[in-house]
C-alpha cells in the first residue's frame, strides 16, 4: 500500500473543514445494518431529477416459528424521481424490480429455496435546512409472490412498511445515519431490533477530490 493511497485516504476522512456538505446527494453508496439485515444501496444521478438505484438486501433467521428457518436475499433495480419543493423539502418516489431469493425449512425437514419477483413502490419525504443533517420518511411496499408455509407468518413482504431516519453529514464525502423502520403487520412496533444504521459515501465529492 503506498503512501500516497493511505494520505488520499486520511484526507478523505477530514475533508469537512475544506468543502461545506450539502444535503440532497443522488450519487452515493450506502451500507446499511438492522438486525439480522445487512442492505447495500447505490445511487446514481441521471439527469437533475432522475436517478437510478440498486440494492442487494440479505436477511438471515428471519423466522418467526420456533424450529423453523429462513434466509432472504432481494437483488433489486429501481428508477427515482426527485421534485425540489423548496431549498429545505425534497420528495420522491420510485419504481423498484428484482428478485427475492428464499431459503426456508422446518427443523429436521430438508429446506426449500424459492425465486420469486419482487415488486417495491416508495414514496418519501426528505427536509433539510442544515448543510450537516437531514431527516428523511418514506412508505413502501414489498410485493413478492410468496409460496411457502413458512413465509406466511414473515411480516416484512407483503405489507406497507415506514421508515424514518437522519443522517448527520460528517463531511461533504460521508454522511452516517440512524433510523427506525416497521410494518403494519407487526405487533410490536417499538422494537430496538427495528434500528437501521447507515454508512453513506457521497460520490460527487469524492471524485472531485480525487482528480
Amino acid at each position: 500500500m503506498s503512501i500516497k493511497f493511505v494520505l488520499s485516504a486520511v484526507s478523505l476522512v477530514t475533508l469537512s473543514p475544506l468543502v461545506a456538505a450539502e444535503s440532497f446527494y443522488h450519487s452515493n453508496i450506502e451500507l446499511s445494518y438492522a438486525e439480522k439485515t445487512w442492505t447495500l444501496n447505490t445511487e446514481n444521478e441521471m439527469s437533475e431529477n432522475v436517478h437510478f438505484k440498486t440494492l442487494i438486501d440479505k436477511k438471515s433467521n428471519i423466522s418467526e416459528v420456533s424450529g423453523a428457518s429462513a434466509e432472504s436475499t432481494d437483488f433489486v433495480l429501481g428508477l427515482a424521481k426527485t421534485l425540489k419543493v423548496n431549498e429545505s423539502i425534497e420528495v420522491y418516489g420510485s419504481i423498484n424490480l428484482g428478485v427475492n431469493a428464499l431459503v426456508a425449512g422446518i427443523e429436521g425437514q430438508e429446506k426449500d429455496k424459492n425465486v420469486a419477483i419482487l415488486t417495491s413502490p416508495v414514496l418519501g419525504i426528505t427536509y433539510s435546512d442544515s448543510p450537516e443533517y437531514e431527516i428523511d420518511f418514506n412508505v413502501s411496499y414489498d410485493l413478492v409472490n410468496l409460496d411457502h408455509e413458512v413465509d406466511a407468518i414473515q411480516s416484512i413482504y407483503n405489507s406497507t412498511a415506514f421508515k424514518i431516519g437522519a443522517k448527520y453529514h460528517l463531511n461533504s464525502a460521508i454522511t452516517l445515519g440512524m433510523g427506525y423502520h416497521w410494518t403494519v403487520t407487526e405487533q410490536d412496533r417499538l422494537n430496538l431490533n427495528n434500528l437501521v444504521l447507515s454508512l453513506r459515501v457521497n460520490l460527487e465529492p469524492v471524485a472531485m477530490f480525487l482528480m
